[in-house]
This record gives C-alpha cells, structure tokens and sequence, in this order.
C-alpha cells in the first residue's frame, strides 16, 4: 500500500516576517511605574486585598472610601503578573471577589500605571494608563 506524499510549502520572507512580528507583540513586555485602586462604587469599600498570579504578589488596603484612590508601588518593574484576584467587603453587597486577566497592551509605549477600578455593582476592571 502507498503512503500519501507530505507536502512542505515555502513560506514566503513576509509571512515569515509578520509571524516573527506577531509573536513579538504577544509577547510585550508591560513596564509599570505603579498602580492605583480606585473606588467607583459611591460607598466605602474594607478589606480590599489583590492577589497577583502567577507571582503571588499581593497588595492590601483596610479602607478606601467612596471616589477615594489608592496608590500601589510595585516591586517590579515589569509586569510578570497575567491574573490578579480582588477581594473587597462592599458596606452594601458584603464579601466580593472578581478575578481578572491583566491587560498586556496600552495605546502609548513607555512605562504604565496598573489602574484597578471597583464599581458599585460588584464588578472591577483592570487597565493600563500612560504615567505621568
């Protein structure tokens, strides 16, 4: 019985040159000049803890009241993190958690600030801003 032929193609220098691209920005390095939680949820927030995976990095606030910030420093620059937890005891809705996938691409290059966000229905974001 015959074996059916394999057939190699030639991948032309473009293709090859925008697979090499493609990796390359998926691969993007994220560097980071700190971070912020920010309380968009109109009432105060206790106990708000992020759990950074697969680094373990943890970052913990007791309190942060309505419209209030948080600043974050970050012991690394690069951002080596891919999912961050976030728990929270909402004064109205009690214990939350939401588990996010970080954002890896911003609009601009240059160092970025790792903008958490937690609105008043249970929900966060994650996003990256130019630092200023």
């Amino acid at each position: 019985m015959k074996r059916p032929a394999i057939a190699f193609r030639k991948i032309s220098p473009l293709a090859a040159a925008l697979c090499i691209l493609l990796a390359g920005c998926a691969s993007q390095r994220v560097l980071l000049c700190g971070g912020r939680i920010h309380n968009a949820s109109g009432r105060e927030l206790r106990d708000i803890k992020i759990a950074h995976q697969p680094t373990g990095q943890m970052v913990m606030s007791n309190l942060l009241p309505a419209g209030g910030d948080v600043d974050l420093a970050f012991t690394d620059l690069e951002m080596k993190a891919t999912t961050a937890t976030i728990e929270w005891h909402d004064t109205n809705r009690g214990p939350q958690q939401v588990t996010l996938a970080l954002p890896r691409q911003s609009g601009t290059g240059g160092p970025q600030r790792l903008v958490y966000e937690i609105n008043g229905t249970g929900q966060a974001t994650a996003r990256l801003v130019p630092c200023h």
